[in-house]
């Protein structure tokens, strides 16, 4: 029995590039894409956990904060171990601000 099968977890997509900083990018648009996505309203409150490559751990506590979030990371105590688990936690408004002008080509 090979390891993903005793571990319980295996692989859903292979990438073409199987490069680690590919594979970071990915998880990382993933995890910017639900922390812009999720609106909340007045007085809601919002969370998520899930787990994180470890190598991903700043910069997604960077996209959190600029999003208007909190991000608590640590290593996973439980399978797989070698991974990080991150929990989310809506706290304020997002610091993007929108261009009102578009997207400008300057010469």
């Amino acid at each position: 029995m090979d390891d993903e099968e005793s571990s319980g977890y295996e692989l859903v997509v292979a990438f073409t590039d199987e490069s680690p900083s590919y594979a970071h990018g990915f998880e990382a648009g993933k995890i910017h894409e639900r922390l812009t996505r999720i609106n909340v309203g007045e007085g809601s409150a919002a969370s998520f956990v899930t787990l994180i490559h470890p190598e991903n751990a700043e910069v997604l506590r960077r996209i959190a904060e600029s999003k208007g979030w909190k991000a608590e990371i640590k290593p996973s105590e439980e399978a797989p171990t070698d991974w990080y688990i991150a929990e989310f936690t809506k706290t304020g408004p997002s610091l993007d601000r929108p261009n009102p002008h578009g997207l400008r080509v300057v010469d």
